[in-house]
């Protein structure tokens, strides 16, 4: 069985999901994975704004200007102005912990990126399938009303459905190279795809 047809008969269970339901559904991920991709960018911004500070830290410029910055607050009477510059000398030139900190914040930072950049491909190659739905149940829907206008499939004479299905297999090997899915495993999870879909997904979405 080809591996979108679970959308329409899935052993006899719950009711297939209209076309509208599906373009909720495909919104509402297309929504997830442009936040996703936001904050992917934002976490490559944050690994270089890392790196930078801590390129900084362990050049010889740090240690320079932390002791310029103290050599001038020894001479400054007063006392705001003397601890501000002294401040500034401990900010630039850091510690070993403050570039152990980073280190481990840069670790923390690339792990989310790398679960996210997991994360947008999944959901990109499951609105793959889903907009590949849409546009099934809509050619269905548009065969089945010029079938009832003519009394045949698309006006041909006797029977096409052996046509349909290898136009349907022809379909899922395309699909299944586009995406990098097997067939096989989008229909073993075809059952619990068709209850997920069902149930509403886009009807009480939270994004809209």
């Amino acid at each position: 069985m080809a591996i979108w047809r679970f959308a329409l008969v899935v052993a006899g269970c719950a009711a297939v999901p209209d076309v509208v339901e599906l373009k909720h559904a495909k919104d509402d991920l297309a929504l997830l994975i442009e936040q996703d991709q936001q904050q992917f960018r934002a976490d490559t911004e944050e690994i270089d704004r890392l790196t930078d500070r801590k390129r900084h830290y362990e050049g010889k410029e740090a240690p320079l200007e932390a002791a310029a910055l103290e050599d001038v607050a020894a001479t400054l009477v007063q006392k705001a102005e003397s601890a501000a510059l002294r401040g500034a000398g401990q900010v630039l030139g850091a510690s070993a912990d403050e570039v152990k900190r980073i280190d481990e914040d840069i670790k923390r930072v690339t792990a989310a990126g790398k679960m996210l950049h997991t994360s947008i491909a999944q959901h990109e190659s499951m609105l793959t399938v889903i907009e590949h739905q849409i546009r099934l149940l809509q050619w269905r829907e548009n065969r089945k009303a010029e079938t009832a206008e003519t009394g045949g499939h698309l006006g041909i004479v006797g029977s096409d459905e052996g046509l349909d299905e290898n136009a349907e297999d022809e379909s899922a090997s395309a699909l299944e190279s586009a995406i990098g899915w097997k067939q096989e495993d989008l229909e073993r999870q075809a059952f619990s795809t068709q209850e997920a879909l069902t149930s509403g997904i886009g009807r009480k979405s939270a994004f809209r």
